[in-house]
């Protein structure tokens, strides 16, 4: 790919690009975006790869956000947790039982435990998508405060703020969005882990009815992984955008 740079140990990463509330982008496009590649170690696993953009979100009141979307390889994943649209028969299949509760139970316990719970195998590397707050940054430039040792929160006006932000993420043939991760959020971090249809929003959550602890796991989400593909077309079409909540982005006259 152009664009793309693989960082090296102690290297200084890009500046960020700025992106505002309701501005359009396209985070993986490598001919307008300075893309790093990335290699993360974990004790006893293997070394795995990732594909990063780095912008810094300008919010109301001159907050500025600084914020990672990664994409990280992979070779396999969960079925019940994670839709691929680009590939949508392998993934899981969302319908409007998803958004009845009882529906929702009944047809997690219609798939079973078996199905939901395996894993997909790829021919070809995938990528998960991750997009976060980076944590180093927001403690640099005073965005989180400090509370003791280790542990940080947001002054609640940006708690606030925050609470509200949506991150609408459009693809050929269907969008998404993800909001603010709670838990994470009142322990000062920003993590958008759940991607839900945009026009339905978020599904029923609950685990009652579920007697299955991995049933219980898929059911306490209210949104998926998103899995997408080691091709830099189809990554090239992926469009986000950050609204606040209370605002109705057009979601007309979209290319």
């Amino acid at each position: 790919m152009d664009n793309i740079s693989e960082a090296k140990e102690n290297q200084k990463l890009p500046e960020r690009r700025v992106i505002r509330l309701n501005e359009d982008f396209h985070p993986f496009d490598h001919d307008v975006n300075l893309i790093v590649k990335r290699t993360f170690s974990q004790r006893e696993s293997p070394d795995f790869d990732a594909l990063e953009t780095r912008i810094e979100l300008a919010t109301e009141n001159d907050l500025r956000i600084p914020i990672d979307m990664l994409l990280f390889s992979v070779s396999f994943w969960q079925h019940g947790h994670t839709v691929l649209p680009f590939d949508s028969e392998k993934g899981y299949r969302i319908d409007s039982d998803d958004f009845n509760l009882e529906n929702r139970i009944a047809k997690l316990n219609r798939l079973g435990e078996e199905k939901l719970s395996k894993f997909m195998d790829f021919s070809k590397r995938h990528y998960e998508l991750f997009v976060a707050g980076n944590v180093p940054s927001l403690i640099e430039n005073a965005i989180v405060k400090k509370v003791s040792g280790d542990r940080y929160r947001f002054p609640q006006e940006k708690l606030s703020l925050l609470g509200k932000l949506r991150l609408l993420l459009r693809l050929p043939d269907e969008s998404f969005e993800a909001k603010p991760f709670e838990p994470s959020l009142t322990r000062g971090d920003l993590w958008f882990k759940d991607f839900y249809p945009t026009d339905s929003g978020p599904l029923s959550a609950s685990t009652d009815g579920l007697q299955s602890p991995i049933l219980q796991l898929i059911m306490q989400r209210e949104g998926f992984n998103i899995l997408l593909p080691d091709d830099p077309e189809k990554l090239k079409q992926i469009k986000m955008r950050f609204v606040l909540a209370e605002e109705k982005p057009d979601r007309g006259g979209e290319n």
